[in-house]
């Protein structure tokens, strides 16, 4: 299958701003990228319009992630952490209308890092069904779909499979999965098995090698993981996640405390032309 190729601004810079797009952008492009992601770690981070007039002059697509940081919370939270998550996810909502991305992607439930033992797991998902509601209706009305994403068990004690994740939005209208393969190669003990049983309800794709850096550098079998991305109907992007080791806030919330190649800029670019070896161009 033709298949589009992203990568997250996160492999250089965090969080995003306007000079890091307008200096990233044109690289991406020029390597062969499709696509671009952007994260929004804070409201205003980076100005959508300006990103949309930039990223449409390159002839870039875009796609847009969640950041779930300390204090944002839709589940086991006060009402009014549970009320300012959601304004902040209606923002980013809005951020990705702007700059076209049929996607928010990210774990749209608790903050990174936050694990606790769960009582009454099936009660935690009414909860996050309830709370992600209306964040969801928002987003449909501006063609955006929530795209939510398991975590590894490091992360979050909430959903961390494929499994969990589709009983978390069972009947919930406006979700979907986003697989994140480093959290899977952790979680899943089939990759290919777990994505064929997300088939219908896959919404977006980030990759990366099993420690972060660039996908095919890596013990992972990239081939049945795309061909059961293919059987699985999914036609979107499979977008390259890493990040900088030098940004001490995005390092120590994912755990990066080593280069993972020789220069972050071999992280988007191997990662690509693995990519591109297994897929036709898009």
């Amino acid at each position: 299958m033709s298949r589009a190729v992203g990568v997250n601004t996160w492999v250089w810079a965090s969080p995003l701003d306007d000079e890091a797009l307008a200096r990233l952008a044109p690289r991406v492009r020029e390597w062969g990228f499709d696509a671009i992601e952007l994260p929004v770690e804070g409201l205003g981070d980076w100005d959508p319009g300006r990103a949309a007039d930039l990223l449409g002059a390159l002839g870039l697509d875009a796609t847009v992630v969640l950041v779930m940081g300390p204090g944002r919370e839709l589940v086991d939270a006060p009402a009014d952490v549970v009320a300012a998550t959601q304004d902040y996810l209606r923002g980013v909502v809005d951020a990705a209308a702007a700059v076209g991305s049929p996607v928010i992607a990210g774990p749209a439930y608790a903050s990174v890092g936050r694990t606790w033992r769960l009582a009454d797991r099936a009660g935690a998902y009414r909860e996050l069904r309830e709370h992600l509601a209306p964040v969801a209706e928002y987003a449909a009305e501006r063609g955006v779909t929530v795209a939510v994403e398991p975590l590894n068990r490091y992360e979050t004690s909430l959903i961390n499979t494929v499994d969990q994740a589709l009983e978390a939005l069972d009947g919930l209208a406006g979700c979907a999965l986003a697989l994140d393969v480093y959290h899977m190669n952790i979680e899943e003990t089939d990759l290919p098995a777990a994505v064929g049983r997300a088939a219908g309800r896959i919404a977006h794709v980030q990759v990366s090698a099993n420690d972060r850096g660039a996908p095919g550098r890596d013990h992972l079998d990239w081939r049945a993981i795309m061909e059961a991305l293919d059987r699985s109907g999914y036609t979107g992007p499979v977008v390259i996640e890493s990040f900088t080791a030098h940004n001490a806030t995005i390092a120590t919330a994912a755990s990066v405390w080593r280069p993972l190649a020789p220069t972050q800029d071999a992280i988007a670019v191997d990662g690509l032309r693995h990519l591109r070896s297994l897929t036709h161009h898009a």
